[in-house]
């Protein structure tokens, strides 16, 4: 996120107290509420804060030791001395970032955030290496919310959903998410500020991080983009491996 829009967003949300919420997960049927209770690996699923005040302006997720991912843009302009992350699903407070890592190709909206102590969190993630397939079925959540000041300027509020991967830019390593419709149970995309939620599939009884969401859409103008956007991690897999070696990935059969 950039820092002059963060700024902007603060400024207009203390000039709209009494607008009314809205939260992180677009909902297919426009009214229902999306769960928010976190378990197994969407526990893993962090805030981004920015700034002294620790406005959460992102969503991020653990990988594994001291690293955390999320989408490039959520920290394109700001320092690493500025963003903090913390993990609600674990009862964990604000962790200082010590280093920002991102892919040489600027075009990859993913980023690998470095705490300075690795976390040793219960039920490690484990990374997807393989293409995924359409219509392969997703789980995603994260911490967006641009409700009243408040609400905003009090870190987001955690809410999850469903979708399918509907298409593919295998170029760009980036999926879509199938636009809203009633066939799939507690089916959502992700809204504003919801940037850097992990998105889990499962194969074989396994539960993998596909990727994170970059590219979001919302309940007041949904038009601007009816399909979410993820990037895939299979397709940064070499460089995560380089700068993450300790990270976990599917094993090759």
């Amino acid at each position: 996120m950039n820092a002059n829009f963060l700024i902007f967003v603060i400024s207009l949300q203390l000039l709209a107290s009494s607008a009314p919420g809205m939260t992180i997960v677009f909902w297919a049927d426009g009214a229902a509420e999306p769960p928010t209770k976190q378990t197994a690996s969407l526990k893993h699923a962090g805030k981004l804060l920015y700034g002294p005040l620790e406005f959460c302006g992102g969503t991020c997720v653990w990988i594994g030791g001291k690293w955390v991912m999320t989408a490039r843009h959520g920290v394109r302009d700001w320092t690493s001395e500025s963003l903090r992350v913390s993990f609600p699903g674990h009862d964990l407070g604000s962790l200082a970032v010590t280093r920002i890592h991102v892919p040489p190709d600027p075009r990859t909206d993913l980023a690998l955030l470095e705490l300075a102590k690795p976390l040793d969190f219960a039920q490690p993630v484990v990374l997807e290496n393989r293409t995924m397939k359409q219509a392969a079925k997703l789980r995603f959540g994260g911490y967006g919310n641009f409700g009243p000041p408040g609400r905003i300027l009090g870190a987001g509020v955690f809410h999850w959903g469903t979708n399918t991967v509907d298409s593919a830019d295998k170029k760009l390593a980036r999926f879509s998410m199938s636009k809203p419709s009633k066939d799939l149970p507690r089916e959502a995309l992700p809204a504003a500020f919801d940037s850097g939620s992990p998105i889990f599939h499962a194969d074989g009884g396994e539960i993998l991080l596909a990727g994170i969401a970059i590219r979001v859409t919302n309940r007041v103008a949904p038009g601007i983009g009816d399909r979410a956007v993820m990037t895939c991690v299979a397709g940064q897999e070499q460089w995560i491996k380089r700068i993450a070696p300790e990270v976990s990935w599917r094993k090759s059969e």
